[in-house]
């Protein structure tokens, strides 16, 4: 980290995920390699890197590039989850923003087969051991055992 006086622990890991709700599926079909999107409703978040394309890698290797499009674009996540829960398309999320719908059904995973491109993690910035308070530091332990050993968006 730039500011030296920072430190990040990591306390949960972040993915990203295909997910579709039922009556899409129901109404729509499920795709089943990534080239089949593009005969499929996409709903599109502008704020990933790689907007509008969708990238992916599968369990053998193999790389995939989908240029996907759809009726609905927008760099605000929950509209996107509100759109794909009401059965308006497809969309790609990370796992913690979905964890809910993904739990009660009302949104499915699609193409499990295929890693979708910026893994990450969930990260608790905090001032170096020195400069930090007990609140603090007691904040991070409870934070880091309640995603441990899964997050809570992947319990269920």
């Amino acid at each position: 980290m730039e500011d030296s006086r920072l430190v990040a622990r990591k306390v949960a890991t972040r993915r990203r995920l295909l997910c579709a709700a039922p009556s899409y599926l129901a109404r729509m079909g499920r795709p089943e390699t990534p080239q089949a999107l593009l005969e499929h409703v996409c709903l599109g978040f502008s704020g990933f890197q790689t907007f509008p394309a969708w990238e992916m890698t599968d369990r053998e290797g193999r790389h995939a590039r989908v240029e996907v499009s759809g009726p609905l674009v927008t760099d605000d996540a929950e509209v996107l989850v509100d759109a794909a829960v009401q059965g308006v398309g497809l969309m790609m999320s990370t796992d913690w923003l979905v964890g809910r719908e993904l739990a009660d059904g009302r949104l499915v995973p699609i193409l499990e087969d295929w890693t979708l491109a910026d893994e990450g993690a969930v990260y608790v910035v905090m001032p170096s051991a020195k400069g930090q308070a007990a609140k603090t530091r007691a904040f991070a332990d409870w934070i880091g055992k309640r995603f441990s050993p899964e997050p809570p968006w992947r319990r269920g």
